[in-house]
């Protein structure tokens, strides 16, 4: 049976997955929120310095692969994109945001914080225009 502190590292995950997800969800459509993409990192970066490694990895994946899968209908379905390549941008955009996820949190959890601060964004950015 888990104890309380572990009842309550699990939720805080679980809500800072379902937050990620749905503000990348918003941020990322076709008329994306800019703001919502902007902070849909936010709560994963926040709760991963209380996870272990493997969990904020797990969390991070599945909050950016599951908020990618918001244009399936239009790109699949309309314009016919073969849904193995879909799937692969989105894992691919969720591998791209696990590894900024699990800098900021090797550098956090090192007593690097001004590091830490600056690698998140420095290294989405870099991500996205690779």
């Amino acid at each position: 049976m888990a104890s309380n502190p572990d009842r309550r590292t699990a939720a805080l995950a679980i809500a800072a997955t379902l937050l990620s997800a749905v503000a990348w969800w918003f941020g990322s459509s076709l008329q994306p929120l800019w703001w919502a993409a902007w902070l849909a990192p936010l709560p994963l970066l926040v709760v991963s310095t209380r996870l272990r490694a493997r969990w904020a990895a797990v969390a991070t994946l599945l909050a950016f692969a599951g908020g990618s899968l918001n244009q399936w209908h239009y790109l699949v379905d309309t314009l016919g994109l073969p849904p193995l390549t879909m799937a692969t941008v989105a894992a691919t955009i969720a591998a791209a945001m696990t590894a900024v996820v699990l800098l900021f949190r090797a550098l956090a959890l090192r007593g690097r914080p001004l590091a830490a601060a600056f690698a998140a964004p420095l290294a989405g950015t870099g991500l996205a225009w690779l």
